[in-house]
């Protein structure tokens, strides 16, 4: 099964259970698809009986009775296979060892000969066939399984009259059958064995140039329209000897299955592309295709999880992009390499750098198209890097930019960084806008990842806003669309955390440590960042503050090499409740959190600060003190619209001792 039919069986059947629905799938043996589906049930075709090839024979020969002597050699040569039995009788028929004589079919007189594999009896009957007739079949067999007249008679180079007379011939002794005839009389060959066999012995340099004849058979015949064949360009040039068209034909598909999310298919063809580049000169025009094939698997290998390996990859061009590539392809290096820079893992300064860098090749090349890609992903990097007002700016200038030109999958992208930048601002009403805008456009193109995230990201604004109920049935909304592995686990965390705010925190934070998990694999340090915070917010809310510390620990290491800003501020503040009153560092790091916290313009969260403050200040005492730093961040959280903060700070200043 090739990996784009492998691909949709497992989609299909992740998406079974709880679905009334009866799927049937013939295979060959050996191959079970959904062998952890509890619901699959494996029936085995066994082999035909005696009687059963006895009638078979018969309905074949059209007579009454099959002599013992037939019968026997055809059980034992056949094996039972349906195939093998129809091989066999046209053998012996096309070489006249079959009589029938008063309704009985049996051996003629003389030694039978029955090759010893079906193999080499489908092979026996080719090389019985006429030259033309032997010349049709073996360009039939390079153009497909199926194949029309006239792409055919270019491979072979014979006229369509002819070819169509020589099918119907091969088709008068059962080696092929018409299928369609609309536009043009279509074929397909009886069965998939007989196409390989004629295939395999085509000599290499035969083959190679039939496969660069269809090329250019299908070039002619699509003009204008090649996007709907490019798959079969690429299989077909890729089989030639035709270097270049194979190289470019193989990125094209690479990208109109990235376009459908075939993300294992646009990457086998992205691989045989780089695979066909290393055989080639170091030219120029090379080395731009060896950019391409590069640059271009950015949504696949994001699609996938893959960030970190494409980083890498990315960082092998760097140099080649700087000497040839023209400023388009080194723009998009830049902001690109930049972006996920900034969630693998680094300072943000590099990624920052490296996407204004991109930014000034777009301005001083003129190329408008470019800037708004830019500053796209500057949004994100200036998310990560707690620049959080600059973040909102840039991604507003991007996201009208895209909407503007129509440029939907982009828009989204932009509302992706603007969507939690808002949150971390506690700006829940535009962060909530700006979820449901992306939700929109995902559903004006009918694209399922882009419904998926804005699923999800409409619902982690309610839940960070403290209102979980509607942030999980979003949740519940996304996973219903079965999403790709990498947005599946974006929801399972955000659903995770919403459990914990609901008020079922164990269950949260178990579901919290696998996301952890998950992302840890993925090498995503930032979202791995922002994920283990609420994962250690769990942990405290059970009690289990040496497990929160632990955690804590690790966020803040990687949080100041890797320069998220915000999240340095979040952990700050968490750790200073983890290790409470008692610990003489714990105020410390209280006051280090709001002055992260108020720098970066965090409100929600300097709230939080401030109510942990308050429990200090209790613990020590300090009544007066609790209760204003309370009333600050009810006055915070009220004008902010948080939802489950008023509720928390009403209930500890009712808990507090009256003044005198």
């Amino acid at each position: 099964m090739d990996a784009s039919s492998a691909e949709f069986v497992g989609y299909l059947a992740s998406g079974l259970p709880g679905h009334r629905l009866l799927v049937l799938l013939s295979t060959r043996p050996g191959f079970v698809p959904w062998a952890t589906l509890p619901a699959m049930e494996t029936i085995s075709v066994g082999r035909l009986g005696e009687a059963d090839v006895e009638r078979m024979t018969r309905t074949l020969l059209a007579t009454d009775a099959v002599s013992r002597a037939l019968l026997d050699l055809l059980a034992e040569k056949s094996e039972g296979n349906p195939l093998y039995v129809e091989e066999i009788l046209h053998q012996l028929q096309e070489t006249g060892a079959i009589v029938v004589e008063d309704g009985e079919a049996r051996l003629g007189s003389g030694e039978v000969k029955v090759p010893a594999s079906i193999h080499d009896i489908i092979a026996a009957r080719i090389d019985r066939l006429t030259e033309p007739l032997k010349l049709t079949l073996r360009g039939a067999s390079v153009v497909g399984r199926r194949f029309g007249t006239s792409l055919l008679s270019r491979v072979i180079e014979v006229a369509a009259v002819g070819v169509e007379g020589n099918l119907m011939e091969l088709h008068a002794v059962d080696f092929v059958f018409p299928s369609a005839h609309d536009p043009e009389p279509m074929y397909s060959f009886k069965h998939a064995l007989t196409q390989d066999v004629v295939y395999t012995g085509l000599l290499e340099r035969r083959r190679r140039r039939y496969h660069a004849a269809v090329g250019v058979g299908l070039e002619e015949l699509y003009a204008g329209r090649i996007d709907e064949v490019v798959e079969l360009l690429a299989h077909h040039y890729g089989a030639s000897a035709e270097d270049e068209k194979a190289v470019d034909y193989a990125l094209l598909a690479a990208e109109k299955a990235q376009r459908r999310w075939a993300n294992v298919e646009a990457l086998a063809q992205f691989e045989a592309a780089l695979a066909r580049l290393a055989s080639m000169p170091d030219t120029d025009p090379n080395r731009l295709r060896r950019i391409d094939a590069v640059i271009k698997q950015a949504e696949v290998k994001f699609a996938l999880g893959r960030h970190a390996e494409h980083v890498e990859a990315l960082e092998g061009i760097k140099d080649l992009v700087d000497a040839v590539a023209d400023p388009p392809r080194r723009a998009t290096w830049y902001y690109w390499t930049g972006f996920l820079l900034s969630l693998v893992g680094g300072h943000p300064e590099k990624a920052i750098a490296y996407c204004r860098e991109a930014l000034a090749i777009a301005d001083a090349s003129g190329f408008d198209e470019v800037r708004p890609f830019a500053e796209c992903c500057l949004a994100h990097v200036l998310m990560a890097a707690g620049n959080l007002r600059a973040a909102i700016e840039v991604g507003e200038r991007a996201l009208a930019t895209f909407e503007a030109r129509g440029n939907i999958w982009w828009a989204c992208r932009a509302l992706w960084a603007l969507s939690p930048v808002a949150n971390y601002l506690g700006e829940w009403e535009r962060g909530l806008e700006y979820g449901r805008r992306a939700l929109d456009h995902g559903r004006s193109v009918n694209d399922l990842r882009l419904k998926v995230v804005g699923w999800w990201r409409t619902g982690s604004t309610h839940i960070q806003r403290g209102d979980a109920e509607p942030g999980l049935r979003c949740c519940e909304e996304a996973m219903a669309l079965s999403p790709i592995a990498f947005d599946a686990a974006m929801v399972r965390a955000v659903r995770a955390y919403g459990l914990v705010k609901a008020g079922n925190v164990a269950a949260g934070t178990t579901e919290l440590a696998e996301a952890v998990a998950w992302f840890e694999r993925s090498q995503l340090h930032y979202t791995r960042s922002l994920f283990t915070l609420w994962l250690a917010e769990g942990h405290l809310a059970l009690g289990q503050r040496a497990q929160a510390r632990a955690l804590l620990d690790t966020v803040l290491t990687s949080t100041r090499e890797n320069g998220y800003r915000h999240l340095e501020g979040v952990a700050e503040r968490l750790l200073g409740e983890a290790l409470g009153p008692e610990d003489p560092t714990a105020l410390a790091h209280l006051d280090l959190a709001s002055r992260i916290l108020e720098e970066v313009g965090a409100r929600n969260d300097v709230a939080k600060a401030l109510v942990a403050r308050a429990g200090f200040r209790r613990a020590a005492g300090d009544y007066a003190g609790a209760r204003a730093a309370l009333e600050q961040a009810l006055a915070i959280f009220t004008s902010l619209g948080t939802v489950d903060g008023p509720r928390l700070v009403a209930s500890l200043l009712q808990s507090l001792p009256a003044q005198p």
